[in-house]
């Protein structure tokens, strides 16, 4: 394998692990933010 075929390969793997990343982030904000407003029903 030639270096450019590498390092597009990397970059296409770094690419995806962000986009991961960043799903991962999203998806557990939206889950503590749902946390809180069903721990804020049930006082009220």
């Amino acid at each position: 394998m030639n270096t450019e075929k590498k390092l597009l390969i990397l970059k296409i793997i770094g690419i995806s692990l962000a986009g991961i990343n960043m799903l991962v982030s999203i998806l557990t904000l939206i889950y503590k933010y749902q946390l809180k407003h069903s721990k804020n029903k049930k006082k009220v």
